[in-house]
């Protein structure tokens, strides 16, 4: 598992090899974000994505604003709104001992860094 690494071997050398039962996915391959579009650019056009970032839902306006911004993509009328914008299933958690947080955030940086070439986003504020 690396970064360079061809999306055609993602599945064979990665995905494959986790276990299948329900709940057995891993929190740190989902974060591969990378090596996961890698392979759908393949399939479909860069033009048929549109990527939604978390911070964009923070607040009642940035939430609007970014919804106006789907509709528009998917070309269906923006003049929609979303009438409780309150977060669902929103938990609270301990937080990360800051050397896992260290740790993590070098791991992925360089595919952070790949992530935002291939999205055309600035994302080092991930790193």
């Amino acid at each position: 598992l690396h970064p360079k690494m061809d999306p055609k071997n993602f599945e064979s050398e990665y995905l494959s090899k986790l276990p299948q039962g329900h709940g057995s996915h891993s929190y740190v391959g989902r974060g591969l974000y990378a090596l996961q579009l890698k392979r759908w650019f393949t399939v479909f056009p860069r033009s048929s994505f549109h990527f939604v970032f978390l911070d964009k839902l923070s607040n009642e306006d940035l939430l609007h604003d970014e919804m106006r911004s789907i509709f528009s993509f998917l070309q269906i009328d923006n003049s929609h709104c979303i009438h409780d914008p309150k977060p669902k299933n929103a938990r609270t958690y301990k937080p990360m001992p800051s050397e896992t947080e260290k740790k993590l955030r070098k791991f992925y940086a360089p595919y952070n860094d790949q992530l935002g070439r291939l999205i055309g986003k600035d994302l080092s504020h991930w790193n």
